[in-house]
């Protein structure tokens, strides 16, 4: 997966602060080190220049070696003489593999990498929810109202496997708390933590900002946002049918879904509303479109936020 450019924006502005903050305290160790042995900030003057005149061979070359070993080895002493170590003034880097530069051998560092999935996270709109609800959190004795929802969370998993037996969008549709969007979330971690680009948004968001993008085309936030919609890898459009449906939005919200799903990408909505009464709100062929590529979820059972 390729993050959007927001997302890879973000991260490197998060590494390019991490390199100056460990500058930092690289530098601050020094000039305490140098404060309190002064002979020290000499002996690296020293240090330095012969590593110049070994690099631009002014000097016999096994000569300046070993007058820069005898002077490394001097500086070794002198640190265990005040109690540090020997590689105390070693720069400070949080990632050693990269040393904070982000990529080994060309390729994103690990480090780094994480850095990415934690703006995606972030820009995922889903917060601290997945570290709450998620498969790993899933109680069934708390859905024990539920019965239909161990076999929703093995269908989800399934989901997250990209099983060919389950449909690539899914429509969760029931009661308030009956788990719909705790089951988002479960499927949204398993996505994020595989590296994919997931974006949660209520059905009064999604719609802001298909109005934002049309109407404040100098917005470019506005309209790269919008754009995302359809580019992520996984969509999620919770209560769907608390927004106010005017005409325009209805048609994008067509355009999105239907391009999603040519495009192989995957999407999940939820609705506190039944088959009947999304035909009442939306127009025929949105909700043509879902009951014939989207597997659907009927949600019953108690509110758990009451329990």
């Amino acid at each position: 997966m390729t993050y959007p450019t927001a997302v890879l924006k973000k991260a490197a502005e998060q590494l390019k602060k991490r390199q100056e903050e460990n500058k930092k305290i690289t530098r601050e160790k020094k000039e305490t080190l140098y404060a309190a042995i002064p002979e020290l900030a000499q002996l690296n003057l020293e240090i330095s220049a012969k590593m110049k005149q070994t690099l631009n061979l002014e000097q016999d070359v096994r000569v300046s070696k070993q007058m820069l070993s005898d002077l490394v080895k001097k500086r070794e002493k002198l640190l265990l003489e005040h109690g540090y170590s020997p590689d105390y003034l070693a720069d400070y880097y949080e990632c050693p593999v990269c040393k904070d530069e982000g990529f080994v051998d060309g390729k994103p560092c690990r480090c780094y990498q994480k850095l990415m999935l934690l703006e995606a996270c972030k820009m995922s709109n889903l917060g601290e929810r997945i570290e709450k609800e998620n498969f790993h959190t899933y109680s069934p004795e708390l859905h024990k109202e539920h019965k239909s929802m161990e076999g929703f969370i093995h269908k989800a998993k399934k989901y997250c496997e990209k099983d060919p037996s389950v449909k690539q969008n899914l429509l969760f549709t029931g009661p308030t708390g009956t788990g719909k969007t705790f089951l988002s979330s479960c499927i949204a971690k398993e996505f994020l933590d595989s590296g994919h680009f997931v974006l949660y948004y209520t059905a009064t968001k999604l719609f802001n900002i298909i109005d934002e993008a049309k109407f404040h085309r100098e917005d470019t936030e506005a309209v790269e946002l919008a754009e995302m919609l359809t580019e992520c890898d996984l969509l999620i459009v919770d209560d769907l049918g608390t927004e106010y449906a005017f005409l325009y939005p209805q048609s994008r919200l067509f355009d999105i879904l239907d391009t999603r799903t040519v495009q192989g990408k995957r999407t999940v909505i939820s609705t506190n509303m039944d088959l009947s009464e999304l035909n009442q709100k939306y127009s025929p062929r949105i909700v043509s479109r879902i009951l014939g590529n989207y597997e659907i979820f009927v949600f019953q059972g108690k509110d758990l936020r009451y329990q």
